[in-house]
């Protein structure tokens, strides 16, 4: 169902923009899982369905990138590759700009040469196995990440 890349501007409302304050690291969560981001998740998980089949999904991965700049690199489940070299990938990748000002740089650099310019409320959705990167940046750049899987990833 999902081409390639869909982005969503104006996507959320402000109530539902997570606080950094009650953010924690990285981590996995059952779709039924109560946490303080979960209506964000859920509202963002509902949108990206609307572009990508994602009747499959149990759970997803949640996290921040608040100045933060990733290296070229694949969504996709950490502990298998680290242990096995296997790729495997999520059901789709979503990125949500929560605050973007003063920015210079800090584009989303897909493999297929595409650009991304991070915006305020802007809400990004690209399918799975796409190698991708963030220019690097002066000001700011809050995104927060949220990866549904079909499975549990392995441990």
């Amino acid at each position: 169902m999902l081409e390639s890349v869909v982005v969503i501007d104006d996507a959320l409302p402000e109530k539902l923009i997570p606080s950094l304050e009650t953010y924690k690291d990285i981590d996995w969560y059952d779709l039924e899982e109560d946490h303080p981001h979960k209506s964000f998740c859920l509202t963002v998980l509902h949108l990206a369905g609307q572009y990508a089949d994602l009747s499959e999904a149990i759970g997803y991965e949640f996290w921040c990138h608040n100045g933060t700049k990733p290296s070229w690199h694949y969504d996709k489940d950490e502990k298998l590759f680290t242990k096995e070299k296997k790729l495997d990938f999520p059901l789709c990748s979503i990125v949500y700009y929560a605050e973007v000002s003063k920015l210079r740089g800090g584009e989303l650099i897909l493999e297929n040469d595409l650009v991304i310019v991070p915006k305020t409320n802007r809400l990004v959705i690209f399918k799975s196995g796409i190698y991708h990167t963030v220019k690097t940046y002066k000001g700011k750049r809050v995104s927060f990440l949220t990866n549904p899987w079909s499975h549990l990833l392995c441990q």
